[in-house]
């Protein structure tokens, strides 16, 4: 799928994937890597978002492009969305990957 990805962003002029890497409505341990791999392989920015739901805003945040480095690029997507509470916060897992519990 991340290569399918990659290939539609390389034929489209413009383009948005919109993509919740935590991915469930129950608490997961880690969030999907792939939008990470896509957006480092099609070479496109990580563009934040978020619902705050305890002040009833949403919004769009920082930009990240991705670095390569992947454990300093996930601490500031930990930092931006620290602040920020969905409706059921007992749901929510700890803003990580799969590789970094390893």
């Amino acid at each position: 799928m991340v290569q399918q990805m990659v290939e539609e962003f390389a034929a489209a002029d413009e383009m948005a994937l919109v993509i919740a890497p935590e991915g469930t409505r129950r608490r997961t341990e880690y969030w999907r890597s792939g939008f990470y791999r896509i957006a480092t392989a099609a070479e496109v920015p990580i563009v934040l978002a978020f619902i705050d739901f305890p002040s009833r805003t949403a919004g769009i945040g920082s930009i990240i492009y991705p670095s390569g480095d992947i454990a300093a690029d996930m601490a500031k997507i930990r930092d931006f969305y620290a602040p920020f509470q969905g409706r059921h916060p007992e749901n929510q897992g700890p803003i990580r990957l799969q590789s970094d519990l390893e």
